[in-house]
């Protein structure tokens, strides 16, 4: 008789997809895990995958990312909430970025928020919308998306 034992660790990283990512807010890499949402629609439905964010990994599970570059998703959002802490206050920002298909299947992808609550990014840069107070640049192996600086 023969008994093969499977470790669960094991099953559980092949059930996984890592990639190469970086996020950076306000020129600071986030240094700390982090949960992140991408709300991919289709045709027929929309869902919000969670995906685990450490620096330099983005871990998804195997099954969400075929998800996410399926053929049938429509539009990709990344949605990140980023927690600043001031005075010993806690303050939230969320944002949400469009992203595409390619860029997730790319070598690598660094993503560069700037929160224009921030003097110092406010007078670069202009907002996504009146009620979308930030910025994004996105630099991959094959594509870079950079926002045009104000004068």
């Amino acid at each position: 008789m023969c008994f093969l034992l499977l470790s669960t660790k094991n099953l559980v990283a092949q059930e996984t997809k890592n990639l190469s990512f970086i996020l950076v807010v306000d020129d600071q890499i986030v240094s700390t895990q982090s949960n992140l949402t991408f709300i991919v629609t289709s045709d027929i439905s929309t869902e919000n995958i969670s995906a685990q964010y450490y620096p330099g990994t983005l871990v998804l599970k195997k099954l969400d990312y075929e998800k996410i570059i399926s053929p049938f998703t429509k539009t990709i959002y990344l949605k990140y909430r980023n927690t600043v802490y001031i005075d010993g206050k806690s303050n939230y920002y969320d944002f949400e970025i469009e992203y595409q298909k390619s860029l997730l299947q790319d070598l690598y992808n660094i993503l560069k928020i700037y929160n224009l609550n921030c003097k110092k990014y406010k007078k670069k840069f202009e907002p996504l919308s009146p009620t979308k107070n930030y910025t994004f640049e996105i630099t991959s192996p094959n594509s870079t998306f950079l926002r045009v600086r104000k004068k």
